[in-house]
């Protein structure tokens, strides 16, 4: 093992999964579906309290709020969606691995068509 993927393998729990190097279970269910529910529940839950107990006069910027919010997420479902594809054949059966990108495609064009039509919508 050379210097760099020593380096990575003791970088932690982002670099193991950045790199490829963590079994697809973890990547899947640690970074992807965990921290999607956990980012879902702020978004949808938390977000719109804290929102709504703004005064009045904050309406306009809401979207200050809510826009970063958004992006950020967006942001981190790219990244699972790229660790996902990165780990998808540290499984003990390769289907599992072609399962997991073909959830990826899908999922990625999902997003896509999320993110172009409610930029259509604002427009």
């Amino acid at each position: 093992m050379n210097v760099t993927a020593k380096a990575i393998n003791n970088n932690g729990w982002f670099a193991s999964l950045w790199s490829g190097e963590a079994r697809l279970v973890k990547a899947f269910y640690e970074a992807h579906l965990f921290w999607h529910i956990l980012i879902a529940l702020f978004l949808f839950l938390l977000l719109p309290t804290i929102v709504a107990r703004l005064p009045l006069e904050f309406n306009d910027s809401v979207h200050f709020i809510l826009f970063p919010a958004i992006g950020i997420a967006y942001i981190y479902t790219l990244f699972t969606y790229i660790v996902i594809w990165r780990c998808a054949f540290n499984v003990n059966n390769p289907k599992w691995g072609y399962v997991a990108r073909v959830y990826v495609v899908i999922l990625f064009i999902q997003t896509l068509y999320k993110i172009i039509t409610k930029m259509l919508i604002i427009t």
